[in-house]
Formats: structure tokens, sequence, C-alpha cells
């Protein structure tokens, strides 16, 4: 009677670390109503781990594109960083797709840009095109407001 009490006790604990292989000896201990010493007595003696298994939770999810991943960092990898801070536009003046930074857009858009260019030479074609009147209006002596020549003598 005392040896089928002893192995229906083994099965159990047997059985726990199978199934709830995260729970320490302490826990199965409790659930069964033994010592630790003796729970893990019994799991070396059946050839079973008495260690119990950490869970291993993902730390973040990349910003960019959701998958979760160990390493400290808000991206999974630099390609993933990359794609999030660079931001497809296409070109005002030529039609090109191209990149920009995130903090350059967030820059000139609150301070009221609305086209953007891909290059330094492509900006200034853009900028003859569509504001060559403007800057016709700018220029020293083309028709600005005629200013009073200073009297002498008067500060």
């Amino acid at each position: 009677m005392g040896c089928q009490r002893n192995e229906k006790l083994r099965q159990e604990i047997v059985f726990i670390r199978e199934t709830r292989p995260c729970a320490t000896l302490e826990q199965i201990a409790h659930d069964v109503a033994r010592t630790r010493q003796r729970v893990h007595k019994i799991l070396k003696g059946e050839g079973k781990p008495t260690c119990h298994v950490k869970p291993v939770k993902p730390k973040h999810t990349c910003l960019a594109c959701g998958t979760l991943f160990q390493h400290d960092g808000y991206f999974c990898s630099p390609l993933c960083r990359q794609s999030y801070y660079r931001i497809p536009i296409v070109c005002d003046n030529c039609g090109v797709l191209c990149y920009i930074l995130l903090s350059y857009l967030l820059y000139h858009v609150t301070r009221g840009q609305e086209s953007f260019c891909c290059s330094t030479p492509c900006r200034r074609e853009y900028w003859k095109k569509h504001y060559a009147s403007r800057m016709r209006s700018c220029r020293k002596g083309a028709g600005g407001p005629e200013v009073a020549p200073a009297i002498p003598g008067s500060h």
C-alpha cells in the first residue's frame, strides 16, 4: 500500500514537471504537499530535470515591422531602423521616388513647406519654375519700394 502511494506521488510529480516545465520545485512541492527536497529527490530518481525552465519573454516589439525580438533597442534590425526613419516621397520637380529623413520632413512641414525635391539641383530648378516672379521682385532695384535718400547731417 505504501509503495502504491509512493508510485502515485512519483507519477504526479513527474506529470506536473512535464506539463508545467516553468514550475519551480517549491511550487510543485506545494501542489503535492511535500518538501522541496523530496520533490528534487523524486525528479532526480526519475531522470527528469530538477531546474525549472525560465520562460523567455520577448522584450521589445519592432517599431517598423512589429516583430518581437530579444535584444535591447527599438528595431529588430538596421534595415527596419532605416525604413522607419526614411520616408518615401515623390520629387515634386522630376517625379523620382526618393527617401528623406523623418526629422527633416517634420522640421520643414511644421514650418509650412509643401514641396519636396530629391536633390539640391532639382530643388533649384523647381524654385526657378514656380517662384521665378517672386525671386525677380526681391532683387535689388527690381521694382521694390523706393527708399528716400538720407538727408546729410541727420542721424
